[in-house]
């Protein structure tokens, strides 16, 4: 072979030129992997984090409600003595329509 054929002819080298045509006679090319580019921290700000609650900076919330154990079982047994028979009306009513229903279909 001639030196021209050797080096670069038409801008591709011989080798170059060899791998080409393997690939044409059934062989999928390798795709070049991308190269991601170097993140480099320019320091500007997307968006101001200063008005976010801080999860480190958490304190207790204080209501200003101070009870005693005793006071607060008491609150809760007045709040479910006070929804509870109201919540067992909404079931039964939900029940009593099911039933309705049931036997309006049959």
């Amino acid at each position: 072979m001639n030196k021209v054929t050797e080096e670069k002819k038409d801008g591709v080298s011989q080798e170059d030129f060899e791998v080409k045509t393997e690939n044409r006679k059934g062989k999928k090319p390798k795709k070049a992997k991308k190269k991601k580019p170097v993140y480099v921290d320019d320091g500007h700000t997307v968006y101001s984090m200063e008005n976010l609650p801080s999860v480190a900076g958490k304190k207790k919330k204080d209501d200003g409600v101070n009870v005693t154990k005793k006071e607060r079982a008491a609150m809760l047994k007045a709040a479910y003595a006070y929804y509870l028979p109201r919540l067992l009306l909404g079931v039964l009513c939900f029940a009593a329509a099911v039933v309705l229903i049931w036997l309006w279909l049959k």
